[in-house]
């Protein structure tokens, strides 16, 4: 009946007999799509879904449709892995939640599991109602993504305050017991105008440690002893919030150290990279970025990394 709607003929049958020649069979038609009904329909871009009473939807049936906005309907019973796969347009997930249906499942509906290898760097808002997506990924990337570490840094500039940080923070961290990863919580450093922050990071983020059992990587604490014993070396870029390629490299030292175990990191390479052209523009590529701290600059940043090994 909903497809009714867009039919140039308002009956019933007719769209009923219509889709029994292109893509269905019997009542299938008004109950379920097909596998590849729709794969690359470089064309479908309205939800089709919304307010429809479909209860099955098959292997790559929108695959790589662009569709922006996705209703999940109550209807649904069953949608296979892949069948919203690739969908690169997707912002937007409407869920009416159904009982018989799990948000992993919805996410290896959305996702080519072939794919999931890191979901290193990418930002996560706790889940409401306008970032369900964002949540089914991480939640699957934990359960079902084969990691031995989640790595957990709040938003640092601005921060968003205490009470915001740990609670989200507790949310990822029971994810991770559930899918057998060790979360790991990365302190991050204050801005170089505000020193004053210092404390509150450091406070924030071993409370969260404590009380969770998360490993912690302390770098916002070894950002202020570079800051207070060694004036020489800059660890800030020039907006005064990002890590320079010296603060890069005490950054990957303390996770090396935290990680391996190793409280000895004097064999530990004193190459780093760095993206900064003469120019002032950006190397885009990592190859001739290569670069290198001065040997002493980089022995005083892996003793003080080595403080993150516990």
């Amino acid at each position: 009946e909903w497809l009714t709607g867009y039919s140039p003929i308002k009956d019933v049958t007719y769209v009923r007999g219509f889709l029994g020649r292109m893509l269905f069979a019997g009542d299938d038609g008004v109950k379920k799509i097909n596998a590849s009904a729709f794969e690359d329909c470089t064309k479908l871009a309205q939800d089709i879904l919304a307010n429809s009473w479909i209860e099955e939807v098959s292997y790559h049936a929108f695959y790589g449709t662009p569709m922006v906005e996705l209703t999940i309907p109550s209807s649904l019973k069953f949608y296979s892995g892949m069948a919203f796969a690739n969908m690169t347009k997707l912002k937007t997930i409407n869920w009416d939640c159904p009982n018989n249906l799990t948000s992993s499942q919805l996410f290896a509906a959305l996702n080519d599991p072939n794919e999931l290898t890191s979901q290193g760097g990418k930002g996560y808002e706790i889940p409401s109602s306008e970032n369900m997506e964002e949540f089914f990924s991480l939640r699957f990337a934990l359960l079902y993504g084969g990691c031995d570490y989640c790595v957990i840094q709040q938003q640092a500039h601005p921060f968003p305050g205490e009470e915001t940080t740990e609670e989200n923070a507790e949310k990822i961290v029971s994810l991770c017991a559930a899918g057998g990863v060790k979360p790991v919580l990365y302190m991050t450093w204050a801005k170089r105008a505000h020193p004053e922050n210092a404390a509150m990071l450091s406070r924030v983020y071993r409370r969260l440690a404590e009380e969770t059992g998360a490993l912690l990587c302390p770098v916002g604490e070894l950002f202020e002893a570079v800051r207070t014993g060694y004036a020489e070396i800059d660890l800030y870029a020039g907006d005064g919030e990002h890590a320079s390629p010296a603060g890069d490299y005490l950054i990957a030292a303390s996770f090396t150290a935290l990680l391996t175990g190793r409280g000895d990191l004097s064999r530990l390479s004193a190459r780093c990279l760095d993206f900064r052209s003469p120019d002032g523009g950006i190397v885009r590529d990592p190859a001739s970025a290569v670069s290198a701290l001065d040997e002493k600059t980089a022995a005083v940043l892996k003793a003080l990394a080595e403080r993150a090994a516990v």
